[in-house]
């Protein structure tokens, strides 16, 4: 396939703030599961599965399975970087027009964690560390 078509489909993918998001939680996280990623962005699950399978058929991310849960990780490292890159051009463009932009996930009640079986066993090693 062409390079340039296959960086089109790749772009085309990335393109929505939703999927950014899922993207840089992936990139500061090694893996996370569905229930995860609905808590730390505040989408519901639905959605969330429609938007990680459109990057998923971009080969962006992967998937595997443990038991019922479904985690998600980035296909390679390097699209971290490419997220990290672009925000930060995006932000020095910004800057030379008197503008600033953010990048913040959005900021969800911690109170409600996730219970995947991974989360709720770092939960209860804290625990048992207390």
């Amino acid at each position: 396939m062409d390079g340039y078509r296959k960086t089109s489909i790749a772009l085309k993918a990335m393109a929505h703030p939703s999927r950014l998001q899922i993207l840089e939680v992936l990139s500061k996280e090694e893996e996370a599961c569905v229930c995860h990623m609905e808590h730390l962005l505040g989408i519901q699950q639905a959605p969330l599965s429609q938007h990680l399978a459109k990057l998923r058929d971009a080969n962006l991310v992967k998937s595997s399975r443990e038991g019922t849960n479904i985690y998600y990780s980035l296909a390679d490292r390097s699209i971290g970087q490419l997220l990290e890159i672009t925000q930060t051009t995006l932000q020095l463009l910004a800057l030379q027009e008197d503008e600033f932009i953010g990048f913040e996930l959005p900021s969800v009640d911690q109170e409600e964690g996730c219970r995947c079986p991974r989360c709720g066993q770092k939960d209860q090693e804290i625990v048992e560390k207390t």
